[in-house]
């Protein structure tokens, strides 16, 4: 169960990018150590989004697309990608629209607290 969730749809401009949808967040540095669940459609049908993920200045995922289908997302088939954080780090969720035409994404974002043990188990099994 997540402890911590932020959702984002705010439009995306045509050919426009969003340099972090967590930018003024809860999420916007990871509140302890744990993991990022990011889920993803758009919610309107058109455009093309994508999705680059930057966790303390590590790229963790470039160019992700996201799931045209209109609505919601649903987990976990609209699972966009995973990441560890630790204490502090600061994360970065850049989306960019690439078809030039605007439309409007359905981001959810959850953290879910792991104990320091944890993570550095879930490091050592990257």
């Amino acid at each position: 169960m997540a402890d911590k969730t932020v959702a984002y749809n705010t439009d995306v401009a045509a050919s426009a990018t969003v340099d972090n949808i967590l930018q003024g967040t809860i999420l916007a540095t990871a509140p302890g150590f744990g993991q990022y669940h990011i889920y993803g459609r758009q919610e309107t049908g058109v455009g093309t989004l994508i999705m680059s993920i930057n966790v303390a200045g590590e790229l963790c995922g470039e160019d992700l697309p996201i799931n045209a289908a209109a609505g919601a997302p649903v987990k976990p088939d609209d699972h966009l990608a995973s990441v560890k954080v630790a204490q502090g780090d600061i994360v970065l969720v850049k989306l960019r629209e690439t078809a030039g035409t605007a439309t409007l994404p359905n981001i959810r974002i959850e953290f879910q607290e792991m104990s320091p043990a944890q993570l550095r188990m879930a490091l050592a099994g990257r």
